[in-house]
């Protein structure tokens, strides 16, 4: 191909509309717009294609939830050259702080009907809705915005809270996703913190956001919102609850519930399921948890039809993925098999269910994981060495847990069995016991980010050393200042120097001093 397009002196120029359709919607329409801008007309009408301008992405990410402005030249010829030209063909906008302002300001989008405004300071977005000054941004609010998506960054929680605000003020709203971080407190929004009564918002049916508690998804379901549809919720904590608001009332107009939490839950049986039972015409369910208990067994598929299916006759599809931790030492409680546990769907669940079970009877302890397949999450939590092998293609972050050490082995499987993992986490402190000393060459394709901080050394070596673990784009290492000193000989090993070489950022906790050699070994940091 290459030597036909150079004999012939075929330029891009010569390229059918389509096939640079094609290629231009790979690129970055920042790039695109100023380099090709005024090239010739041929290539103006191919960058002002109504099908390539309707959604306008001007955010550029230099890594990983990194955002980089914007330069001053480019930002010109875009609001000068290419902005008033198609402003009417405009229907959706990705913006950043450093150019919000002036794209929405200088121009006007007739059919403009999407905002999404990423790494942006809560206090600055505030002003968009309250001050003067920027009475254009907010009229585009009040009187055109359909769909809104916002992620904020804090460095640390203040007073404030847009989210009310914008209920209130976004008259048109249909679809909202907010997800706000805070850098001292991991994240979120706390609805229960604010009194919603005079939020109300009789336009919106679709919610996705992102809460501290179990308490702020029960108040953003007491009447708030009367024609939400869709609510898609991740919870931070769900692990105690303090509030006395009701959970009784039915939701009859909710047809799409998603529940996402992290960390492991004593709410399932008191709140949880009471809430879903409220939930009567929900056609769709997605259950992400960790369920901790200490009176029953494991939530099985008869413990999911008794508390949910027969609650729910419209129910057309459920997607989980939930694990039971029991911990109790009341002898009568019976732990079922794994075989069990897949007997218990037969019959009450159409779909193919995975499922996996750690039991210690000594103990009274037990760990069993149930999931919906094909998997739908991208996050698979807790994986011990108990773990079952599937696949898990959607994936991208992986924790490991273990009280008895990871061998060399599962780690083979795991690259198989998620074969696009971009993070993972390594949580064991026991030395690996079968050390070999010849490996095959173990490749994590897509891993882009590692923590090992909590892990013991042997794990460290493993990934460092690259007739072990192969991770060709792995970028960010946490790990102990100690661990990876002794894994490359104080940084002059040659075995681990090739993947060191690639890192990006490296995330050490404890304060040290740079070796000489430190820098040398590293030269992307």
């Amino acid at each position: 191909m290459t030597e036909f397009i150079t004999k012939n002196k075929i330029s891009i120029f010569d390229l059918p509309h389509e096939m640079l359709m094609a290629i231009f919607n790979k690129l970055n329409k920042i790039d695109v717009f100023y380099s090709m801008t005024d090239v010739n007309q041929y290539m103006d009408t191919v960058i002002m294609d109504p099908l390539y301008v309707h959604d306008l992405n001007f955010t550029r990410e230099l890594m990983q939830n990194i955002i980089c402005p914007i330069e001053d030249q480019i930002l010109n010829k875009i609001c000068e050259k290419i902005l008033p030209k198609i402003n009417d063909q405009v229907k959706k906008l990705t913006l950043e702080p450093n150019t919000a302002v002036r794209i929405l300001s200088e121009i006007e989008y007739p059919n403009l009907d999407c905002l999404s405004f990423v790494n942006f300071h809560q206090e600055t977005l505030l002003l968009y809705f309250t001050d003067d000054k920027y009475i254009k941004i907010r009229h585009l609010f009040i009187n055109q915005i359909k769909n809104l998506q916002i992620e904020t960054y804090d460095e640390v929680s203040s007073e404030l809270d847009i989210f009310p605000t914008i209920l209130s003020s976004c008259k048109h709203l249909k679809e909202l996703y907010f997800n706000q971080f805070f850098n001292d407190r991991s994240l979120a929004t706390s609805i229960s913190d604010h009194s919603l009564t005079n939020c109300l918002s009789t336009s919106l049916i679709k919610l996705t956001i992102y809460v501290n508690t179990f308490e702020d998804c029960l108040y953003l379901l007491d009447g708030c919102l009367p024609c939400l549809s869709t609510l898609i919720i991740h919870v931070l904590s769900m692990f105690t609850f303090s509030s006395n608001i009701s959970n009784m009332k039915q939701i009859p107009k909710l047809k799409c519930f998603s529940l996402e939490s992290y960390l492991p839950t004593f709410l399932y049986d008191n709140q949880i399921v009471p809430l879903l039972q409220r939930m009567l015409n929900l056609e769709e369910l997605i259950l992400f948890v960790s369920v901790i208990r200490y009176e029953s067994s494991y939530i099985d598929g008869n413990d999911l039809y008794d508390n949910i299916f027969k609650h729910m006759s419209r129910l057309n599809r459920f997607t989980f993925s939930i694990t039971t931790f029991i911990d109790n030492p009341n002898r009568n409680i019976y732990l079922a098999s794994n075989n069990e546990i897949q007997d218990s769907f037969i019959g009450k669940y159409k779909q193919k269910v995975g499922s996996y079970v750690h039991t210690l009877p000594a103990m009274m302890k037990g760990e069993c994981r149930i999931y919906s397949l094909p998997y739908h999450f991208k996050q698979y939590l807790n994986l011990s060495n108990a773990y079952s092998s599937d696949r898990f293609d959607k994936v991208q972050c992986l924790l490991m847990f273990d009280t008895e050490p990871f061998e060399y082995n599962l780690f083979k499987i795991i690259s198989q069995d998620f074969p696009f993992l971009r993070k993972l986490t390594v949580l064991n402190r026991e030395s690996q016991e079968k050390k070999k000393h010849s490996y095959v060459v173990v490749t994590f394709h897509y891993l882009e980010e590692l923590s090992l901080n909590e892990a013991h050394v042997d794990y460290v070596e493993q990934f460092l050393l690259m007739e072990r673990i192969c991770s060709p784009r792995l970028s960010i290492l946490e790990v102990k200042y100690e661990s990876l000193a002794n894994v490359t000989n104080n940084f002059t090993n040659d075995a681990s120097r090739q993947t060191c070489a690639q890192l990006k950022q490296l995330l050490i906790e404890e304060p040290f001093v740079c070796p000489k050699q430190f820098h040398e070994y590293f030269p992307l940091l």
